[in-house]
């Protein structure tokens, strides 16, 4: 569903309204910045990670949980446009080979994550105290709510 109704947490930024995908169909999202969470994602803002309105609280809450136990929070992607999406798919942009189809990736909804290091252990032991799920072997990296 579209998010361009919900407003970001508060104490994360507004990024603005993008077109997000899911399962194949274009969908209005609002796109929020997460304080804390440095991104190396091309569709970062400023270097922070980007995420819909519909889970900023969550993920600004789980980014904080991590600080407070020392961990820090590398975020490789986030929220993809279907720019991004389609050079991951094709083999391009740094992509290890395992890019969902163009328009099926809860990346392109806002409400996915790819981690590193330390936070991607953290979020295995704790992400689903907060409605994140591991993807699993195969694309060790990934989290969001629905594990896909």
């Amino acid at each position: 569903e579209s998010s361009v109704d919900i407003a970001c947490a508060e104490g994360t930024g507004d990024a603005g309204i993008e077109d997000g995908y899911t399962e194949g169909n274009k969908v209005k999202i609002r796109t929020c910045t997460i304080p804390g969470a440095p991104s190396s994602g091309s569709d970062s803002v400023d270097g922070k990670l980007v995420m819909n309105s519909r889970v900023s609280q969550v993920v600004s809450d789980m980014v904080k949980a991590a600080k407070a136990d020392g961990v820090s929070t590398a975020v490789t992607s986030g929220f993809r446009s279907m720019a991004t999406q389609q050079c991951l798919y094709d083999g391009g942009c740094g992509s290890n080979g395992t890019a969902a189809e163009p328009g099926t990736s809860n990346h392109q909804m806002g409400i996915a994550m790819d981690v590193d290091g330390a936070f991607n252990a953290w979020l295995r032991k704790n992400g689903e105290k907060f409605g994140y799920k591991w993807f699993g072997p195969g694309d060790d990296v990934h989290f969001s709510p629905n594990g896909r």
